[in-house]
């Protein structure tokens, strides 16, 4: 698969002049990520343009932990803290109700 020009803030968001009136984000950062620097400056970036994110750091995790949700605590307790921050952007998904 090809993701597109590197240069397009759509394939780099960093790149982007501006990211105000992007959609609210959440954003975990591995202790022991590659990325990690960059998740760093995209948290920064929303913030600085005023675009609602909540930033966790999960120290001694890898990247794509939260893929082995089943295989350990940090990622179902990431997955938890993504949800209470998505309910805390948009009201009516903070009052949905579960089936």
């Amino acid at each position: 698969n090809h993701a597109g020009d590197i240069d397009d803030w759509r394939v780099s968001p960093l790149k982007a002049a501006s990211l105000a009136g992007a959609t609210p984000a959440f954003v975990a950062i591995a202790g022991h990520d590659i990325l990690a620097d960059e998740g760093e400056a995209y948290a920064k970036r929303l913030e600085d343009d005023e675009v609602p994110v909540v930033l966790r750091r999960r120290p001694g995790q890898i990247h794509g932990f939260v893929s082995m949700g089943r295989h350990g605590p940090a990622a179902r307790q990431a997955v938890g803290a993504a949800v209470a921050a998505w309910r805390g952007f948009d009201p009516v998904f903070g009052n949905a109700q579960a089936d």
